[in-house]
This record gives C-alpha cells, sequence and structure tokens, in this order.
C-alpha cells in the first residue's frame, strides 16, 4: 500500500475513534455532583437494639466510643442494649471532683458523661460525687451513689467520619452487657429502675470477686452506696454506719423498712486496697439486707411506700 494512502487511513480510524469517545474529543458528560447524605446521630428516645460488644472502638479516650454504623438504633419500647441520654445532661456542670464516684469502671473522676448519666438518672450530677437530690454533706466522709453502668461515647462510623464530620452522643448501657426493658431516666425518683442496672449479690464483701446477681432475681444484699474518706483516722465505725443509714433510707426514699426491722443497713471497709496507714484513704460500701435472711428479688431504689420486694 502507498504510504500516503496508508497514513490516510490511520488518521481517519483516529478521526472515528475521536468522535466515538467523549474523552477523545474533550466533551463533558453532563452530571451534577453531590455530597453523600448521612442519618442524623441517635437522639434522646433512641436505643441500641443490637449488643454493644463488637461495636466499641479503641481511640485512647477515657470513655469508650460505639462506632454508630455498627450498633442497630430504633424505639426505646422493648428490650434494648442501652440508650441515648438526653443531651441537655450532658452538658451539666462538672465543677470540681472528689475520689470515689461509683460507677462499673470505678473512675475515680467522673467525665462528662459519667455525670451526663447521673443527671439522667435522677441524681444531683452539680455536686463533688454525683448524689441523690438533698443529701446531706457528711463530715470527712464522701457518700454517693452505687449505679451498675458503662458510659460511652456514640460517634460517627469511619466512612463519615473520612468526610470530616465529628459529633459525640452519650449511652449509657448496664455493666452486664444484657439486654433490658425500661428507661434509667429518672429512676432514682420514679422507682422504675430496670434490674440490671442495680448493684445486687450474695454477700456484703467488697474484698471478695465480683459475682453480680439480677436485681430481678433472688439475691441477699444490694449495694446502694459507697463513701470515701480521704483520712480514715477521722471517721469511726460508728460514723460509717450512722451515715449509711441516712444513704441507704435517702436512697430508698424511706426508712421505713430499716426503722420496723425488716431490713438493715451494712458497712463494708474495703481492706485488699493495700492502704495501711491510720491516715490513709479508705472506701466503704453500704449495703441493705434482710433482717432475717430472706432474699430480695427487686431493686430497692426509691422503694418509697411499695412494700420490700423479698423473694416467694
Amino acid at each position: 500500500m502507498d504510504r500516503r494512502l496508508a497514513g490516510l487511513v490511520v488518521l481517519v480510524v483516529v478521526l472515528v475513534a475521536a468522535t466515538a469517545l467523549p474523552g477523545f474529543s474533550g466533551r463533558k458528560v453532563a452530571g451534577v455532583p453531590s455530597a453523600k447524605v448521612f442519618p442524623d446521630p441517635p437522639a434522646a428516645g433512641d436505643c441500641a437494639l443490637s449488643p454493644l460488644d463488637g461495636a466499641v472502638r479503641n481511640s485512647g479516650s477515657r470513655t469508650p466510643e460505639v462506632d454508630v454504623t455498627a450498633v442497630t438504633w430504633g424505639s426505646c419500647a422493648d428490650e434494648v442494649f442501652g440508650e441515648i441520654v438526653d443531651p441537655g445532661f450532658a452538658g451539666a456542670a462538672a465543677g470540681p471532683t472528689n475520689p470515689g464516684y461509683t460507677n462499673s469502671s470505678s473512675e475515680r473522676r467522673p467525665g462528662r458523661c459519667s455525670r451526663a448519666v447521673a443527671a439522667f438518672a435522677g441524681l444531683n450530677p452539680t455536686s463533688p460525687r454525683p448524689t441523690v437530690q438533698g443529701a446531706p454533706l457528711f463530715e470527712h466522709i464522701s457518700w454517693a451513689p452505687t449505679l451498675g453502668f458503662d458510659p460511652y461515647r456514640v460517634v460517627p462510623g469511619q466512612e463519615e467520619r473520612g468526610t470530616g464530620r465529628t459529633w459525640s452522643r452519650c449511652l449509657v448501657a448496664p455493666i452486664v452487657h444484657r439486654s433490658y426493658q425500661g428507661t434509667l431516666a429518672q429512676a432514682f425518683q420514679t422507682g422504675r429502675m430496670p434490674g440490671e442496672f442495680g448493684l445486687c449479690w450474695s454477700g456484703t464483701d467488697l474484698d471478695r470477686a465480683i459475682d453480680l446477681i439480677r436485681c430481678d432475681e433472688p439475691h441477699a444484699a444490694e449495694l446502694l452506696a459507697t463513701a470515701f474518706v480521704d483520712d480514715r483516722s477521722l471517721v469511726t465505725r460508728d460514723d460509717y454506719q450512722r451515715t449509711c443509714g441516712q444513704m441507704a433510707a435517702l436512697i430508698m426514699r424511706t426508712d421505713a423498712p430499716i426503722l420496723g426491722g425488716e431490713l438493715t443497713a451494712v458497712i463494708d471497709p474495703v481492706t485488699s486496697d493495700g492502704e495501711s496507714l491510720p491516715t490513709s484513704p479508705q472506701t466503704v460500701g453500704c449495703f441493705v439486707v434482710s433482717a432475717d435472711e430472706r432474699l430480695l428479688d427487686q431493686t430497692v431504689i426509691a422503694l418509697d411506700d411499695r412494700p420490700v420486694p423479698f423473694a416467694a
């Protein structure tokens, strides 16, 4: 073939390709770019409907984080694994804190979500240690109600974080990581505390390995409060016993079971903390037990004027 003819054929092929393929001709394909829309973060009134164990991510934060995309969210009406704390509580003033606020992870200085949970549950979050509303200040002793919970920060999923979006919500779940029914909202006031958030077990010894029993199952004792003192030499056992009884009555919202002899307030100083000096700090538990060795089968938090829940 003549070289000029061959060149013409090649040129025609190139021109056909350029006509057929927009990329060759530089033509633009019509279209409007759009940003991906992510679902709104869970809000107060939303609950985790699936277990949290596989959703927790290691962030280095003191409060564990939960990837929002790893949990199913929905109504709190049925069985749930945790609930979003009202964002209004999350802004509660922290103020100065003293060691000893008791939650499941034994945080000595409650963080933002821990205090938000305390307020959500009906406690006063602005006191040095979140406590029941109207609790007096005891000399040398800092008492706080106990609550078996784990706090979490719910955060965006990986794809959403990759776009630069940031937000967080406080989530509360029982320390036992079981599903439960009901709500923790204002439970210290309403008396409708889900049993999974109580700290019930078979004895009254804080030095033993914790073997929690659901508070809606038969149990011998319920830990209602813990005390922390900076200098144990300033406090006597009688001081602990007297103030334990007062705290138990405040938490139960009645002193009738103790005065009537149905329940007894029992103190238990921690001895396995390694502190041996006469002026060392000390932690003491305040339990309630049956006065006649009967078992309980519900929490006594905010019992009010209801009968003591003895197991049948």
